[in-house]
């Protein structure tokens, strides 16, 4: 009997050490094995501001960048506000941008359509016109301040007009010469030499560097004395004397000039300037080709309140007979006979060619000319020199972005009628910048016509020409899968070496590239170059709070990576990493990023219970305690035995509140040895009482 009890005392010491064993095991299951790594976001933060060619700030703030936080960042990982495209590009130090913004210079992505505008100026004639990129907005409507004005003008025509009506009939911009005054020094001076009036006046608006004594404001009460031209830069520090007189306060009288019975002229008149009630006869305006027959003075009484006829005779008037010479090729390009219209004080008819001479058209006074003078009735022939007036065409080579890639000034000196106009050809007359061909899709002049002696602009759009190649590339992640690739186009200058962000447009969606660099065009055209990519990050951050649920307290929190997929959703496990020490989060479910952001997610936490560092385990030798050999079974229950029932439950129940920390492998290694002590113990117990 005593054998039998002693043996089954064995066999329950062994069960119990194996069912430790397997109770044990879950326990230490939860906490990763040593060396295991935990997969966290790696991204930064940096300061950037998106500055526009003008210097204004159209966006800018913090933004993460090196999802692979190697601690560099290209400009390619900035959002690049809707609308603009970014100048600045390349790789940058995320630790230099964490609190100093990194200025990223971008420029409005053109929108432009293409008009049709000529500039016309107040004679009516085209100085230069064509087609022209406007409403770079894309809005469908321009100003006229958007259009090249030609060179030395002024638009006249102001607003804003509808993109649409001018795409094939041109509009008509009504241009100005614009003024191109110098500063002259003069001084009125009367007849005692005391100067009146004086200081510096704009003068020559044409800019041909000469004046008139006209263009200067004679003070008020004086009429000046002094006539003709004069040289700018003659009185640009020197002051021009102008000799001036007072204005006296002259009659008005009413005169009418007949030849026979015949009124050839009449009206009225101002006489006798100084007011001493006598003036000359000479005062009045004789018609042209007509003299007095009476001369001297006059009493102004003798005029005033009555019309007077004054007789007059024909006389025949002095003649110029011009013939024009192109100065180069000695050619006669014309001729004209001119009658004298102004007499001086002695009755000499004047000619001026800066006023009388009409100069042929594409033409232009060679030199100066003096002021020359006729008795009446004399007839004389005047050679003229004058030199072709070129025609000029100012031609702008520009990309459809706008860019300036070339000018080219041409001329001829070639002569035609007035209204025609010469015609600059391309391939002939000029041609594009090396590397470009007209651009394609947009539809444009290529012979250009500018009027005979005028200047005009143009501007011709162009484009690179396509000189790329075709490579092989592969897109491959850290895995070694293939997510694409294919044959790309690349090397748009040439040069035969070809950069990856040339490839950047053909990356997989939500991936961007690994590998930087230069690479050979020879090399890959068979070969496909592998270009390693990795997806690009997309978390947010959110504020967490942990709170014991016991004590109602902040035991930690703050800032936090969460929802790396970018769906705008989290779930509780992506935060277990930053439960507090000793605490087990009791909050589980998905939380919306959005509502967390300034808002802090309180997620309650409880201590995990502390399990004894030193259990004291029973004794294995300690026999269980014999029963009562001579106890009957009496069938009645035993009031004292503990409810089974109720002791799995709690067992149960403490199972699943344990925390699971440890190494089940570990444990399960510990209860091995008393296992097998005991599992030897009984062996010789059984051998011992054979």
């Amino acid at each position: 009997m005593y054998r039998k009890k002693l043996m089954r005392a064995c066999l329950t010491g062994l069960m119990v050490v194996t069912v430790a064993t397997a109770n044990v095991a879950p326990v230490f299951a939860a906490e990763a094995p040593a060396g295991t790594e935990t997969t966290t976001a790696k991204t930064s933060v940096v300061k950037a501001q998106f500055v526009d060619a003008a210097g204004t700030v159209v966006a800018g703030g913090d933004y993460f960048v090196d999802a692979d936080g190697d601690g560099v960042f290209n400009v390619s990982e900035l959002p690049v506000p809707e609308g603009y495209k970014a100048e600045t590009v390349g790789d940058f130090s995320t630790k230099d941008y964490a609190d100093t913004a990194l200025q990223v210079t971008v420029d409005k992505i053109a929108k432009a359509s293409v008009v049709k505008a000529q500039f016309v100026d107040a004679a009516g004639t085209v100085v230069a016109g064509g087609d022209y990129f406007v409403d770079a907005d894309g809005d469908g409507v321009f100003n006229v301040s958007e259009l090249p004005v030609p060179e030395g003008y002024k638009a006249e025509t102001v607003g804003d007009f509808s993109t649409k009506d001018y795409a094939d009939t041109a509009l008509q911009v009504t241009v100005d010469k614009i003024a191109k005054a110098s500063v002259v020094k003069a001084q009125f001076v009367d007849a005692a030499g005391t100067v009146v009036a004086g200081g510096d006046y704009f003068v020559d608006a044409d800019g041909d560097g000469v004046f008139n004594v006209s263009e200067l404001p004679v003070p008020e009460g004086y009429k000046a004395e002094t006539v003709g031209d004069f040289f700018t830069k003659d009185y640009a520090d020197t002051a021009l004397q102008v000799t001036v007189d007072k204005i006296a306060k002259a009659s008005i009288i009413n005169v009418q000039f007949m030849d026979g019975n015949k009124v050839v002229a009449g009206g009225d008149y101002f006489v006798d300037a100084d007011g001493d009630g006598i003036f000359n006869l000479s005062e009045l305006p004789v018609p042209e080709g007509y003299e007095l027959s009476l001369a001297g003075d006059q009493f102004v009484k003798d005029y005033v309140g009555k019309t007077t006829q004054l007789k007059v005779k024909a006389v025949k008037a002095a003649t110029m007979k011009v013939v024009y010479k192109d100065q180069t090729t000695q050619e006669v390009v014309g001729e004209e006979t001119l009658t004298g219209s102004r007499q001086d004080a002695d009755g000499n008819y004047v000619f001026d060619a800066a006023v009388d001479f009409n100069i042929p058209f594409g033409y232009q006074l060679a030199v100066d000319y003096p002021v020359e003078t006729l008795k009446a009735g004399e007839t004389k022939t005047t050679e003229c020199l004058v030199t072709a007036r070129e025609t000029v065409l100012h031609i702008t080579f520009e990309t459809q972005d706008g860019e300036v890639v070339g000018t080219k000034t041409v001329s001829t000196t070639s002569q035609g009628a007035d209204g025609e106009c010469w015609t600059f050809m391309l391939g002939t007359d000029f041609d594009l910048p090396e590397g470009y061909k007209l651009a394609e899709g947009v539809d444009q002049i290529t012979n250009i016509q500018i009027p005979f002696g005028s200047t005009g602009g143009f501007t011709m759009i162009v484009e690179k020409e396509d000189k790329s190649s075709i490579v092989k590339a592969q897109f491959v992640d850290e895995a070694g899968v293939v997510l694409a690739g294919g044959d790309y186009f690349v090397d748009a200058d040439g040069d035969g070496i070809f950069n990856v962000n040339e490839l950047t447009e053909w990356l997989p969606e939500g991936y961007k590239p690994m590998v930087l660099g230069d690479f050979f065009v020879a090399d890959y055209k068979d070969c496909p170059l592998q270009i390693k990519v990795e997806k690009i990050a997309k978390e947010s951050i959110v504020k967490i709070q942990f709170v014991d649920a016991e004590t109602d307290e902040v035991v930690a929190g703050g800032d936090y990576f969460v929802d790396a997929d970018g769906d705008g959703i989290f779930n509780h496990t992506e935060v277990l990493e930053w439960v507090p020490e000793g605490y087990e989060l009791q909050e589980f479910g998905d939380f919306q990023v959005e509502f967390y952001k300034e808002t802090p997610l309180q997620l309650s936490v409880t201590k995990i219970a502390e399990e004894p560092e030193n259990p004291d385990p029973e004794d294995p030798n300690k026999p269980e305690k014999p029963e009562d050999p001579d106890k009957e079974d009496t069938g009645k229950e035993d009031t004292n035995k503990k409810d089974d029932k109720k002791e799995d439950t709690k067992k149960e129940d403490k199972k699943k509140t344990s925390p699971k920390t440890g190494d089940e492998t570990s444990a399960a290694t510990a209860a091995l040895p008393v296992g097998v002590s005991l599992a030897a113990i009984l062996a010789v117990l059984v051998k011992k009482f054979k």
